[in-house]
């Protein structure tokens, strides 16, 4: 009888809770006193991806740019056709070392400040151009960079947020990112995040300590010891190597004397120009890349975005250039 009783009682709260809404079980979620996030969007986002040493990174940013609305944020431009197109478009954030004959808005750098460090356009409403690459000779042909071409509304959103917030002065900070993660139809994910207000080398070091087979890393500038230490112990039971920018070695704090002596493989690249990937690749399907450096100017005192992408087709591309880049070690 105590029972029934009891579960009297439960039914009743359960429908009184439910008249009062606390439950609305017509909606996606469950408001009121149990509270589950929204669910994250689900995009079936189109993926471009280019290797400036053997693609023509040039040709296809002015294919994209003709007839364009380009909103783009660049740390250097020199590429004189580039320059011509961007004169007709709105005006590009830069950083004001690298500012050139081109309608633009430029941000202070005082060394403490940091650098206007990223490297993106959005076209027409409808892609984001993202990536290690700055849209200079050498970037495009002659350093190891990586372009992503994504086809997106909800990335579109938040790099054009971004890049209102710089064009409005909001330098090195900001609000977060507005869709932090995308997921894709296929059971993989993006997510998408700007420094420093968005904790990118948290980010980073979550999906780093997730790997279950292997970590693969291209890196320019690496000075983060708490994410070489999530390589080195990564490192006992796991395969984790990686290529690194030889002329950066003698930056101080650059991680690569306390990598070597470890079970971590760590290369120097042999490329004159510049080895300028800034790449995670994760268990063979999960790839970090942006214009953030795993560094501490690169998580707190720059102006960056960072991508992560579960995609086993992307992850395969990147694991392509980076047998590309070792192999000419």
């Amino acid at each position: 009888m105590k029972k029934v009783i009891v579960l009297l009682f439960l039914l009743f709260g359960l429908f009184t809770a439910y008249n009062d809404g606390v439950f609305d079980l017509s909606a996606d979620f469950i408001t009121g006193s149990v509270i589950v996030d929204e669910l994250d969007p689900v995009e079936d986002i189109y993926f471009e991806i280019l290797f400036c040493q053997v693609e023509n990174c040039t040709q296809r940013f002015l294919e994209l740019a003709e007839g364009s609305r380009m909103r783009c944020s660049f740390y250097d431009l020199d590429v004189q056709e580039i320059i011509d197109v961007m004169q007709e478009k709105d005006p590009i954030t830069i950083d004001n070392h690298n500012a050139k004959d081109v309608t633009a808005l430029e941000f202070v750098s005082d060394g403490t400040a940091g650098l206007m460090h990223n490297k993106f356009c959005v076209i027409n409403e409808s892609l984001v151009w993202s990536g290690s690459t700055n849209p200079t000779f050498n970037g495009f042909n002659r350093n190891d960079n990586n372009v992503l071409i994504m086809g997106s509304e909800y990335l579109v959103q938040n790099y054009l947020d971004e890049y209102y917030e710089l064009l409005n002065g909001d330098f090195n900070g900001g609000d977060s990112v507005e869709y932090s993660r995308i997921d894709l139809p296929d059971g993989g994910y993006v997510k998408n995040a700007f420094c420093p207000e968005d904790d990118c080398r948290e980010i980073v070091l979550d999906e780093l300590s997730k790997a279950e087979k292997s970590i693969y890393f291209m890196t320019f500038s690496f000075t983060d010891v708490g994410i070489a230490e999530v390589l080195i112990d990564k490192s006992d039971y796991i395969e984790v190597e990686g290529v690194m920018e030889s002329k950066r070695f003698n930056q101080q704090y650059n991680v690569y004397r306390m990598l070597n002596g470890t079970n971590v493989t760590a290369i120097a690249d042999q490329n004159k120009y510049t080895m300028h990937h800034k790449v995670f690749i994760v268990d063979e399907d999960t790839v970090i890349t942006g214009s953030y450096n795993p560094t501490k100017s690169g998580d707190s005192r720059n102006d960056e975005n960072l991508l992560v992408i579960k995609d086993d087709d992307v992850a395969s591309r990147f694991l392509e250039e980076y047998s590309r880049v070792v192999n000419l070690v």
